[in-house]
Protein backbone atom coordinates (compact mmCIF):
# COMPACT_ATOMS: atom_id res chain seq x y z
CA UNK A 1 0.00 0.00 0.00
CA UNK A 2 2.83 2.39 0.90
CA UNK A 3 4.48 1.65 -2.45
CA UNK A 4 1.24 2.47 -4.30
CA UNK A 5 0.96 5.79 -2.46
CA UNK A 6 4.58 6.57 -3.33
CA UNK A 7 4.00 5.78 -7.01
CA UNK A 8 0.92 8.01 -6.98
CA UNK A 9 3.04 10.76 -5.42
CA UNK A 10 5.64 10.38 -8.17
CA UNK A 11 2.85 10.48 -10.77
CA UNK A 12 1.62 13.85 -9.51
CA UNK A 13 5.17 15.20 -9.38
CA UNK A 14 5.74 14.21 -13.01
CA UNK A 15 2.37 15.57 -14.17
CA UNK A 16 2.42 18.88 -12.28
CA UNK A 17 4.99 20.85 -14.34
CA UNK A 18 3.54 20.08 -17.82
CA UNK A 19 -0.04 20.65 -16.62
CA UNK A 20 0.88 23.97 -14.98
CA UNK A 21 2.84 25.11 -18.02
CA UNK A 22 0.06 24.05 -20.41
CA UNK A 23 -2.42 26.07 -18.35
CA UNK A 24 -0.16 29.13 -18.44
CA UNK A 25 0.43 29.00 -22.19
CA UNK A 26 -3.25 28.39 -22.97
CA UNK A 27 -4.29 31.31 -20.77
CA UNK A 28 -1.79 33.64 -22.47
CA UNK A 29 -3.96 33.32 -25.57
CA UNK A 30 -6.54 36.12 -25.62
CA UNK A 31 -8.82 33.92 -27.72
CA UNK A 32 -8.78 30.69 -25.68
CA UNK A 33 -8.46 27.34 -27.41
CA UNK A 34 -11.12 24.62 -26.96
CA UNK A 35 -10.35 22.26 -24.10
CA UNK A 36 -10.89 19.26 -26.38
CA UNK A 37 -8.23 20.46 -28.82
CA UNK A 38 -5.81 21.19 -25.97
CA UNK A 39 -6.22 17.75 -24.39
CA UNK A 40 -6.10 15.93 -27.74
CA UNK A 41 -2.86 17.68 -28.68
CA UNK A 42 -1.25 16.56 -25.42
CA UNK A 43 -2.50 12.99 -25.92
CA UNK A 44 -1.44 12.78 -29.57
CA UNK A 45 1.99 14.22 -28.78
CA UNK A 46 2.35 11.75 -25.90
CA UNK A 47 1.42 8.87 -28.21
CA UNK A 48 3.74 10.11 -30.98
CA UNK A 49 6.59 10.12 -28.46
CA UNK A 50 5.90 6.47 -27.63
CA UNK A 51 5.94 5.61 -31.33
CA UNK A 52 9.22 7.48 -31.77
CA UNK A 53 10.72 5.60 -28.82
CA UNK A 54 9.58 2.24 -30.17
CA UNK A 55 11.10 2.99 -33.58
CA UNK A 56 14.37 4.25 -32.11
CA UNK A 57 14.92 1.58 -29.47
CA UNK A 58 12.82 -1.33 -30.67
CA UNK A 59 13.03 -1.36 -34.46
CA UNK A 60 16.18 0.45 -35.57
CA UNK A 61 19.52 -1.19 -34.95
CA UNK A 62 21.59 1.92 -34.21
CA UNK A 63 25.34 1.27 -33.83
CA UNK A 64 26.77 1.86 -30.36
CA UNK A 65 29.42 4.07 -31.96
CA UNK A 66 26.69 6.60 -32.84
CA UNK A 67 25.56 6.79 -29.22
CA UNK A 68 29.17 7.18 -28.10
CA UNK A 69 29.74 10.12 -30.44
CA UNK A 70 28.39 13.19 -28.61
CA UNK A 71 27.77 15.16 -31.82
CA UNK A 72 25.96 12.38 -33.71
CA UNK A 73 24.00 11.31 -30.63
CA UNK A 74 22.90 14.83 -29.69
CA UNK A 75 21.96 15.96 -33.19
CA UNK A 76 20.83 12.93 -35.18
CA UNK A 77 19.59 10.57 -32.45
CA UNK A 78 18.03 13.10 -30.09
CA UNK A 79 17.45 16.68 -31.25
CA UNK A 80 16.40 16.22 -34.89
CA UNK A 81 14.11 13.17 -34.53
CA UNK A 82 12.50 14.57 -31.36
CA UNK A 83 11.78 17.92 -32.99
CA UNK A 84 10.46 16.16 -36.09
CA UNK A 85 8.09 14.24 -33.83
CA UNK A 86 6.74 17.52 -32.46
CA UNK A 87 6.59 18.96 -35.97
CA UNK A 88 4.46 16.07 -37.24
CA UNK A 89 1.95 16.64 -34.43
CA UNK A 90 1.92 20.41 -34.85
CA UNK A 91 1.79 20.57 -38.65
CA UNK A 92 -0.19 17.48 -39.62
CA UNK A 93 -2.73 17.59 -36.78
CA UNK A 94 -2.88 20.93 -34.96
CA UNK A 95 -2.53 23.16 -38.02
CA UNK A 96 -5.36 21.28 -39.76
CA UNK A 97 -8.03 21.65 -37.07
CA UNK A 98 -10.59 24.44 -37.19
CA UNK A 99 -9.49 25.93 -33.87
CA UNK A 100 -6.06 26.70 -35.33
CA UNK A 101 -7.15 29.99 -36.89
CA UNK A 102 -4.54 32.66 -36.06
CA UNK A 103 -0.74 33.01 -35.59
CA UNK A 104 -0.96 32.87 -31.77
CA UNK A 105 -2.30 29.33 -32.08
CA UNK A 106 1.12 28.31 -33.37
CA UNK A 107 2.63 29.26 -30.01
CA UNK A 108 -0.11 27.60 -27.96
CA UNK A 109 -0.27 24.32 -29.86
CA UNK A 110 3.51 24.32 -30.28
CA UNK A 111 3.88 24.45 -26.50
CA UNK A 112 1.36 21.62 -26.11
CA UNK A 113 3.14 19.40 -28.64
CA UNK A 114 6.35 19.95 -26.69
CA UNK A 115 4.70 19.31 -23.33
CA UNK A 116 3.08 16.07 -24.50
CA UNK A 117 6.52 14.89 -25.54
CA UNK A 118 8.06 16.06 -22.26
CA UNK A 119 5.35 14.33 -20.23
CA UNK A 120 6.06 10.98 -21.89
CA UNK A 121 9.80 11.41 -21.48
CA UNK A 122 9.41 12.45 -17.84
CA UNK A 123 7.61 9.21 -16.96
CA UNK A 124 10.47 7.23 -18.47
CA UNK A 125 13.05 9.14 -16.48
CA UNK A 126 10.98 8.87 -13.29
CA UNK A 127 11.11 5.08 -13.62
CA UNK A 128 14.86 5.29 -14.21
CA UNK A 129 15.31 7.52 -11.16
CA UNK A 130 13.50 4.95 -9.00
CA UNK A 131 15.85 2.24 -10.22
CA UNK A 132 19.03 4.23 -9.73
CA UNK A 133 18.31 6.35 -6.64
CA UNK A 134 18.70 5.00 -3.12
CA UNK A 135 16.25 7.33 -1.35
CA UNK A 136 12.85 8.90 -2.01
CA UNK A 137 14.41 12.35 -1.62
CA UNK A 138 16.81 11.66 -4.50
CA UNK A 139 13.96 10.53 -6.74
CA UNK A 140 11.85 13.58 -5.88
CA UNK A 141 14.80 15.92 -6.41
CA UNK A 142 15.54 14.40 -9.84
CA UNK A 143 11.88 14.56 -10.94
CA UNK A 144 11.54 18.18 -9.82
CA UNK A 145 14.78 19.28 -11.48
CA UNK A 146 13.63 17.72 -14.73
CA UNK A 147 10.21 19.30 -14.32
CA UNK A 148 11.70 22.75 -13.82
CA UNK A 149 14.36 22.60 -16.54
CA UNK A 150 13.86 19.90 -19.21
CA UNK A 151 10.04 20.08 -19.40
CA UNK A 152 9.97 23.86 -20.07
CA UNK A 153 12.84 23.32 -22.52
CA UNK A 154 10.67 21.02 -24.65
CA UNK A 155 7.83 23.55 -24.46
CA UNK A 156 10.17 26.37 -25.53
CA UNK A 157 11.31 24.35 -28.55
CA UNK A 158 7.67 23.73 -29.48
CA UNK A 159 6.84 27.43 -29.14
CA UNK A 160 9.70 28.45 -31.42
CA UNK A 161 8.51 25.89 -33.94
CA UNK A 162 4.93 27.07 -33.60
CA UNK A 163 5.89 30.69 -34.20
CA UNK A 164 7.25 29.84 -37.65
CA UNK A 165 4.27 27.61 -38.43
CA UNK A 166 1.79 30.28 -37.31
CA UNK A 167 3.44 32.98 -39.41
CA UNK A 168 3.78 30.66 -42.38
CA UNK A 169 0.09 29.72 -42.41
CA UNK A 170 -1.39 33.18 -41.93
CA UNK A 171 1.13 35.51 -43.60
CA UNK A 172 2.46 35.87 -47.15
CA UNK A 173 5.86 34.28 -46.65
CA UNK A 174 7.94 31.57 -48.30
CA UNK A 175 6.22 28.39 -47.11
CA UNK A 176 9.16 26.05 -47.67
CA UNK A 177 11.59 28.40 -45.91
CA UNK A 178 9.39 28.78 -42.83
CA UNK A 179 8.76 25.03 -42.59
CA UNK A 180 12.51 24.53 -42.74
CA UNK A 181 13.06 27.18 -40.05
CA UNK A 182 10.34 25.59 -37.91
CA UNK A 183 12.43 22.42 -37.84
CA UNK A 184 15.97 23.80 -37.86
CA UNK A 185 15.76 26.53 -35.19
CA UNK A 186 14.36 24.39 -32.33
CA UNK A 187 16.62 21.53 -33.42
CA UNK A 188 19.68 23.76 -33.01
CA UNK A 189 18.64 24.81 -29.51
CA UNK A 190 17.83 21.20 -28.60
CA UNK A 191 21.17 20.00 -30.00
CA UNK A 192 23.15 22.63 -28.06
CA UNK A 193 21.25 21.66 -24.91
CA UNK A 194 22.02 17.94 -25.14
CA UNK A 195 25.52 18.32 -26.57
CA UNK A 196 26.55 20.58 -23.70
CA UNK A 197 25.40 17.93 -21.23
CA UNK A 198 27.12 15.00 -22.94
CA UNK A 199 30.29 17.03 -23.55
CA UNK A 200 30.57 17.90 -19.87
CA UNK A 201 29.42 21.53 -20.06
CA UNK A 202 26.10 21.08 -18.25
CA UNK A 203 26.00 24.63 -16.90
CA UNK A 204 25.67 25.88 -20.48
CA UNK A 205 22.11 24.50 -20.38
CA UNK A 206 21.07 27.33 -18.06
CA UNK A 207 22.25 29.90 -20.62
CA UNK A 208 20.27 28.18 -23.38
CA UNK A 209 17.26 28.03 -21.05
CA UNK A 210 17.52 31.77 -20.34
CA UNK A 211 17.90 32.70 -24.02
CA UNK A 212 14.87 30.61 -24.98
CA UNK A 213 12.82 31.99 -22.09
CA UNK A 214 13.51 35.56 -23.24
CA UNK A 215 12.62 34.69 -26.84
CA UNK A 216 9.39 32.97 -25.74
CA UNK A 217 8.35 35.97 -23.62
CA UNK A 218 9.01 38.30 -26.56
CA UNK A 219 7.04 36.05 -28.92
CA UNK A 220 3.99 35.94 -26.67
CA UNK A 221 4.09 39.70 -26.14
CA UNK A 222 4.36 40.31 -29.87
CA UNK A 223 1.64 37.85 -30.85
CA UNK A 224 -0.69 39.20 -28.16
CA UNK A 225 -0.24 42.65 -29.70
CA UNK A 226 -1.42 41.17 -32.99
CA UNK A 227 -4.47 39.78 -31.20
CA UNK A 228 -5.33 43.08 -29.51
CA UNK A 229 -5.45 44.80 -32.89
CA UNK A 230 -8.16 42.42 -34.12
CA UNK A 231 -11.93 42.44 -33.69
CA UNK A 232 -12.44 38.75 -34.43
CA UNK A 233 -10.08 35.84 -33.87
CA UNK A 234 -10.24 33.91 -37.13
CA UNK A 235 -7.83 34.78 -39.92
CA UNK A 236 -7.56 33.54 -43.49
CA UNK A 237 -5.13 30.66 -43.98
CA UNK A 238 -2.77 31.64 -46.79
CA UNK A 239 -0.43 28.64 -46.68
CA UNK A 240 -1.53 25.21 -45.44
Amino acid sequence: MDNQILLLFYFFLVMAPPVILATIFVRLDIFREPLRAVVLTLIISYAATSIFGEIKYGILDIPDAWYDNNFINSLFLIALPEELTKFFVLYFYCAKIRAFNEPMDGLVYGSLSGLGFAMNEAFGYAYLYQEESSTVIEVVDSILMRGLIAVPGHAFDGILMGAFIGIMIFRKVNKSLFILLAIIVPTIFHFLWDFSIYAGYGNFVYLIYLIQLVIVIMLFRRFRQFQKSKIIEEELKINE
